[in-house]
């Protein structure tokens, strides 16, 4: 095995996006803030509305479309999220390269992750994500959203899982996600680039 700290005996792969197969150095947000000297203009909305896209009750397109003219862009919806998007799309090779690892040895493995629908299909379609494992689960779809133990035991009813959940193993780049998974029996590890 590529990683030393990956358990070759496991039934069921799960790896989280953002931090672990996606790099993260500085989130869009703030970037973006930086850029057009605005700092804390996306505050309200990451942490209110946004909360709420990632779960599939308010759509992100709509929602954007509305500070579009507050948050100083000149474009329309399409392009401040291709913008965005674009903007978080670095793919980290040594975790692509551990699940095609995985995979040629005939392993399940899945992606699991807070993402709201657009950025969901961004990844798969564009980034072609999906390529690489089983399937993709983001918390659009679950209608929860990691750490909540619901979040993982949905996951792992949709794969249909019945097994040990001691025979998962799981990577996140969250702690409050490792701890949770860990707090259903879920073999977790937190993963830092």
């Amino acid at each position: 095995m590529t990683c030393s700290w990956v358990p070759e005996e496991r039934d069921l792969y799960l790896f989280d996006i953002d931090g672990v197969l996606i790099r993260v150095h500085e989130p869009f947000s703030t970037r973006y803030e930086k850029k057009v000297n605005s700092p804390g203009l996306m505050t309200i909305f990451f942490a209110g509305v946004f909360q709420e896209c990632l779960v599939g009750k308010a759509d992100l397109k709509e929602e954007v479309a509305k500070r579009l003219r507050d948050w100083k862009w000149g474009g329309d919806v399409d392009t401040f999220l291709e913008h965005w998007f674009g903007a978080e799309a670095t793919i980290n090779y040594e975790m692509r390269d551990l699940l095609k690892e995985l995979k040629s040895q005939g392993k399940s493995c899945f992606l699991v992750t807070n993402q709201e629908k657009y950025r969901t299909e961004y990844l798969d379609e564009k980034l072609d994500v999906g390529a690489l494992v089983d399937g993709l689960y983001s918390s659009s779809m679950l209608g929860v959203k990691k750490p909540n133990h619901a979040f993982y035991t949905e996951v792992l009813k949709r794969i249909g899982f019945e097994g040990d959940f001691g025979l998962v193993f799981y990577v996140d780049n969250d702690l409050k996600n490792v701890a949770a998974a860990k707090e259903l029996g879920i073999d977790s590890f937190y993963y830092k680039a």
